[in-house]
């Protein structure tokens, strides 16, 4: 507990942010009178932080400050308990608890006092400045002339976390070297992390430098970096490793950042919780070759296969204050109105939030027809998240082999049948903050009874408090047109390429697909709902690629003929289907990595190779085939 002098200091800080005159915004904000002050700073250990936005308030002539913001930079772990309204943090082995509109706050065995109730402002816990201190033993300066919060922690000596337990992915970690507690951080071995995963991983140290080969990804770490590289693209961390005893120890957080993964607490048995679960795909990846394919050519047309709706909610794909402007929107629509009985759709999403807190995505369905009630049948997807650079690994490989291997997961609705002016929730998806979700939802939508028109509209939406799903309608969100990301609805989920015939022994001959050229088959002019802003899906993301190639041999000899893949655009990896199988590609690099596809035996004098292609969620376009003949 606090000093009689610091709690002097914090009354004289609180009644001089009370006489003072701050430049304030007023709001009503559920029947509380809150005012944001925009022109406060806080610093936390002589660091400022970067509020984004989420400024201080004044509540009854008193100073509230936002808790996740504030508790993470004094390197706490902060949980929401969404049914109880609650906050629960833990730092240091002190843990704090302290629930929505009450005036009392658990610190460790203790009950504290609040002189203003914590408080929910635009979905974010806001808790009185005095207690910032009191959870943490922190003494806390208001300056007036500098309009600066200033927090400064005291020194914490380094000691070894004897009586606590740690846990990844539910079993106890191995590690020679017992954890330690520093600087308000809980530090872990980062080769006992890298040792259980038990993936297909291999690593070395190199001085500072940590470099790990994980399930046909590439990854660097260094000691003392607030920054890692994952197949050579660079992803920031808030904490970074240290050397102890002579071996390499990171802060919890940092390891959940650098790997893609959450962690928890659990004050009761001293236990946190890691969970890094790296995909352990089905399928095999590629047989890299030692070569770069041939320049291609742009593949000569395409045509598009079936019926089936492909709508694309990738727009805006990055979630933040400028692209979402209100606590609940539309991110995209398909509305439809047809004469057929039934119809059938494909949604595919891809969204990051980088708003304040974790939020809610889902896809509805609402039936607009006066004279006919609807069935959803046959729902069945995958979903996969992630966060910092596994983008491609944790998400847009797995929903891509998933398609091909035809292993969607069937979706159990407990209501199905739509009726007149009715909205139903057919996928719901919670997504942390600083998380990446990727989905993709096969279904039908059939008349059940009534008759006339088929007349519904399907949405993807996302709310950022407690507005239930089905009640989001609207037009969908403004684009964001600095990140083009696609958006759209079109007709066909598989488009078909038939390529000139291949003559055995000829020069290798290479084309490039999904060039934004020959096969921009997903454009703003052949997308429906375009009034409602769309933008062209060149990549063909949510769509099979079928690859037709017709083969002549001449002499009819037995011969082999390969078809190799590489990137052309960018970093690209996707998921191919053979007759051998389905395969996935490491990320190649752009005209330099080449994997191989199949190699192909003709015997007679002729044949027809077959093909399907899925790009990855994250993967850059465009992408090669090369056929050639081997020696």
């Amino acid at each position: 507990m606090w000093s009689k002098r610091i709690v002097t200091i914090f009354v004289m800080i609180i009644c001089l942010l009370q006489v003072t005159v701050i430049p304030v915004s007023a709001a009503n904000y559920n029947g509380q009178n809150i005012k944001e002050v925009k022109d406060i700073q806080i610093v936390v250990d002589g660091e400022k932080l970067s509020l984004d936005g989420v400024y201080p308030i004044l509540q009854n002539k008193r100073t509230l400050i936002p808790l996740r913001t504030v508790f993470e930079s004094m390197g706490a772990v902060v949980d929401w308990n969404e049914e109880e309204k609650s906050v629960f943090a833990v730092r240091a082995g002190q843990a704090i608890q302290l629930k929505i509109n009450e005036t009392e706050a658990m610190v460790g065995d203790e009950v504290i006092s609040l002189d203003v109730p914590a408080t929910l402002y635009n979905g974010r816990t806001y808790i009185p400045l005095r207690f910032v201190g009191e959870a943490y033993g922190g003494i806390v300066d208001w300056n007036d002339q500098s309009r600066l919060i200033t927090i400064s922690l005291p020194e914490d000596q380094v000691h070894e976390l004897i009586d606590s337990t740690f846990m990844l992915n539910d079993k106890p970690l191995d590690s020679e070297i017992i954890p330690i507690y520093k600087n308000g951080r809980n530090y872990v071995s980062v080769e006992a992390i890298l040792d259980g995963l038990h993936n297909d991983i291999y690593w070395t140290r190199e001085g500072n430098q940590i470099n790990v080969q994980l399930d046909g990804a590439t990854m660097t770490l260094f000691v003392g970096e607030t920054y890692a590289f994952v197949n050579g693209e660079r992803i920031q961390t808030t904490e970074f490793p240290i050397e102890y005893k002579g071996e390499v120890l990171a802060p919890v957080r940092f390891i959940v950042e650098a790997f893609g993964g959450i962690a928890h607490y659990i004050i009761e048995n001293k236990t946190t919780y890691i969970y890094i679960n790296r995909p352990k795909f089905k399928t095999s990846f590629l047989t890299e070759e030692d070569r770069q394919i041939v320049t291609p050519i742009d593949v000569p047309g395409v045509s598009l296969v079936g019926n089936r709706r492909l709508m694309v909610s990738d727009n805006p794909e990055i979630l933040d204050k400028q692209t979402i402007t209100e606590n609940s929107t539309v991110l995209w629509h398909d509305e439809v109105k047809s004469d057929e009985s039934s119809v059938e759709h494909r949604v595919f999403g891809w969204h990051i939030n980088n708003l304040d807190d974790k939020v809610k995505i889902g896809i509805t369905i609402e039936n607009l027809s006066q004279t006919n009630n609807i069935e959803i049948k046959g729902l069945e997807g995958v979903n996969r998240s992630s966060s910092n650079g596994w983008a491609n690994y944790d998400v847009g490989l797995p929903i891509a082999e998933t398609v091909l291997t035809d292993k969607l997961t069937q979706v159990k609705l407990d209501k199905t049948i739509v009726n007149q002016g009715e909205i139903v929730v057919m996928q719901e998806f919670t997504v942390n903050k600083d998380y990446l979700l990727g989905f993709l939802d096969d279904f039908t939508v059939e008349r059940n009874s009534g008759d006339g028109p088929l007349h519904y509209k399907v949405r993807t939406v996302i709310t950022q408090d407690n507005t239930s799903l089905s009640e989001i309608i609207g037009k969908p969100t403004k684009l964001d047109l600095e990140r083009p990301h696609p958006r759209g609805t079109w007709q066909g989920v598989e488009l078909e390429a038939k390529l000139p015939t291949y003559q055995v022994d000829n020069e290798p001959v290479a084309y490039s697909f999904s060039n934004g050229q020959t096969d921009n088959v997903y454009s703003e002019t052949t997308s429906f709902m375009k009034e409602d802003g769309v933008i062209k899906n060149t990549g063909h993301y949510g769509a099979v690629y079928k690859v037709i190639i017709p083969i002549t041999n001449p002499t009819g000899e037995e011969k082999t003929v390969r078809i190799s893949m590489g990137g052309r655009g960018g970093l690209y990896n996707g998921a191919v289907k053979t007759s051998e199988g389905v395969f996935i590609s490491p990320i190649l690099e752009p005209m330099v990595d080449t994997v191989k596809v199949i190699d192909y035996e003709i015997n007679g004098t002729e044949d027809v190779i077959e093909l399907e292609v899925m790009h990855a969620g994250g993967a850059a376009l465009a992408m090669a085939l090369e056929i050639s003949t081997v020696e």
